[in-house]
């Protein structure tokens, strides 16, 4: 779907999930949030390391699939940190969604990095306007890019967006720019380590060795319901 060809260098793995090892605790709170978080063009995932970030996101990803959306996969990595590199990648991960990318190769240098970056967010956005799907694009590992031109084509991208488009990131950082817009017209939600911290009854799910219940509310309070602590109890 590519109208111009994607470049030998791009990472096909990137843009798909990764395989995840071992049974995965089905949280039916954070997967209803997918649900309730419909009307938002911008969800943000944000917590340190540990919180379990991108398998909520490949969860909310396998949910988008099984609603019939078209679901963008990018798996983020300090070299993608500029927007041509980053245009590119996500040109290939909507076009493995069935959404033509945009003609990238028609960008040279020495066009103003301002027009350009208008381009790219036109490109992208007029071609998922015209999808007949709703399109939902994850990215994960969001805090790799620090580019100020990069986040601003995702912020066009975000300002401009049509009605059937959702932008949903994984991150260890909140967004380099203001979302307080955002907030404001109800486009933007958050999912924080607050809310990925396992309950005590996620915890109790989760462990596959008997315990009391007094044992088990000492554990949980002393992991403070952290996701990756409560993996290594486990183990």
């Amino acid at each position: 779907m590519l109208e111009n060809p994607a470049p030998d260098w791009i990472i096909k793995t990137k843009l798909a999930p990764p395989k995840l090892s071992g049974s995965l605790l089905q949280r039916q709170r954070l997967l209803d949030r997918f649900q309730e978080s419909t009307p938002y063009t911008l969800s943000l995932i944000h917590a340190p390391a540990g919180y379990g970030k991108t398998i909520l996101l490949k969860q909310w990803y396998d949910l988008a699939i099984t609603n019939n959306m078209a679901a963008a996969w990018l798996s983020l990595e300090e070299d993608d940190n500029q927007p041509e590199i980053f245009a590119y990648y996500l040109a290939a991960a909507l076009a493995k969604a069935g959404i033509p990318s945009p003609l990238l190769n028609t960008l040279t240098n020495r066009t103003p990095e301002t027009q350009k970056i208008k381009s790219l967010a036109a490109g992208f956005i007029n071609r998922i306007a015209a999808c007949p799907k709703n399109v939902v694009i994850f990215l994960d590992d969001y805090h790799k890019i620090s580019d100020a031109n990069t986040n601003a084509l995702l912020k066009a991208m975000v300002v401009h967006a049509p009605d059937n488009l959702r932008i949903i990131i994984a991150s260890r950082k909140t967004l380099a720019f203001s979302t307080a817009g955002f907030k404001a017209n109800h486009y933007f939600e958050e999912v924080t380590s607050a809310d990925l911290k396992l309950t005590l009854s996620e915890f109790s799910l989760l462990l596959t060795t008997e315990i009391s219940d007094k044992n088990l509310l000492y554990v949980w309070d002393r992991i403070e319901g952290w996701p990756i602590a409560a993996k290594i109890v486990n183990h």
